[in-house]
């Protein structure tokens, strides 16, 4: 550029988005990161250079007790780049919610900053999510028999569930069974583990019946009498 003796010249300077002006030599000297620079009074050849960087933003992230968020802390991401973060919660835990910069954005499990130009926090919490056993049996119908049943029902925790009984058995539910104590012990898919336990009764003691009768004292008369006495089993009887 050309500028007549004795003359000024102005210099505007203007990053690209995302960039910044790191530096502005004037005759190979820095007068800082200048917006702008004008020569006055010009006797002589002069140069000006300008030098910029891209900017850097900050993306917080940071998770309770329960789970964790990767990458966590404090991540540099360039001006218009992406940052993704992966949302996993612990055994027995479940994503309870995800804020973005103290927006909700539900329970995710993961989420993508794109075209990052300011700084920016996430902040994952976590909820127990445990495993809920509960349980209706039938009780042994006649004193010694097997006709006992126990109907498990498991909610929460992460299914498929995995079940270990006291009799060593690996189902669900248990039939045929004799009177006594059971105990199950329930494994989610997570690793998280539940334990119930059940007694099926059955009566005292076995159903007796005995008595006493008094024959009839005349031939065609009606004065016989039987006085039955029942035991064991379970009252009423009929």
């Amino acid at each position: 550029m050309t500028v007549s003796c004795g003359g000024s010249q102005a210099f505007t300077i203007t990053p690209a988005s995302c960039y910044a002006i790191a530096d502005v030599l004037v005759d190979g000297s820095s007068v800082g990161a200048a917006a702008g620079y004008t020569f006055t009074n010009v006797t002589a050849s002069h140069t000006i250079a300008a030098s910029f960087a891209l900017k850097t933003y900050t993306v917080t992230a940071s998770a309770g007790a329960g789970g964790t968020i990767s990458p966590s802390g404090a991540t540099v991401v360039n001006c218009g780049g992406d940052q993704a973060f992966t949302v996993t919660a612990g055994a027995c835990y479940q994503i309870a919610e995800v804020l973005v910069d103290g927006v909700s954005v539900g329970a995710v499990s993961s989420y993508t900053f794109t075209d990052v130009q300011a700084n920016h926090a996430i902040a994952a919490s976590f909820v127990e999510h445990p495993l809920v056993l509960s349980e209706t049996h039938v009780d042994v119908n006649c004193f010694g028999g097997s006709t006992g049943a126990i109907d498990l029902t498991v909610s929460g925790g992460t299914a498929p569930y995995s079940y270990l009984w006291s009799t060593g058995a690996i189902s669900e539910d248990l039939s045929a069974l004799v009177a006594g104590n059971y105990s199950v012990t329930v494994t989610d898919a997570r690793g998280c583990t539940a334990s119930q336990g059940v007694t099926i009764a059955q009566a005292a003691a076995a159903l007796a019946v005995g008595g006493t009768h008094v024959d009839v004292g005349c031939f065609g008369g009606s004065t016989g009498s039987i006085d039955l006495t029942v035991s064991g089993g379970t009252a009423p009887y009929s």
